[in-house]
């Protein structure tokens, strides 16, 4: 696994340079790819359902507790959740651009506990 999550790692560097080219759709494309190595699955269509969902697992997950209330959680030490979420950071301006709000639904799950 440790070569998935340096492929994902290399991929991240190119999200950053696709997206500093306005390359977006390629930025988008190859997050995909990175987070498919690390067992995230975004969806290029029904996009809305996915994220319905996962909203609804995050809420069920956080037990009615403020957002406020995870900064006494103790922090994430799984690499590749730690490298997905970078890469899912790194994508929100890419997808602001194109059209792959998808990108929203991955976030909550990506980091379940």
């Amino acid at each position: 696994m440790r070569a998935s999550l340096d492929r994902a790692q290399l991929h991240n560097i190119l999200i950053v340079q696709y997206t500093l080219l306005a390359r977006y759709g390629d930025a988008i494309e190859i997050g995909r790819e990175a987070l498919r190595l690390l067992g995230v699955h975004v969806p290029k269509h029904d996009w809305r359902a996915a994220l319905d969902g996962e909203l609804a697992t995050y809420r069920r997950l956080l037990r009615g507790r403020p957002i406020a209330s995870l900064a006494n959680e103790p922090e994430l030490e799984d690499p590749e959740k730690r490298v997905a979420l970078e890469l899912l950071s790194n994508m929100v301006v890419p997808a602001r651009y194109t059209d792959s709000a998808s990108i929203s639904s991955s976030s909550t799950r990506s980091c379940p506990g």
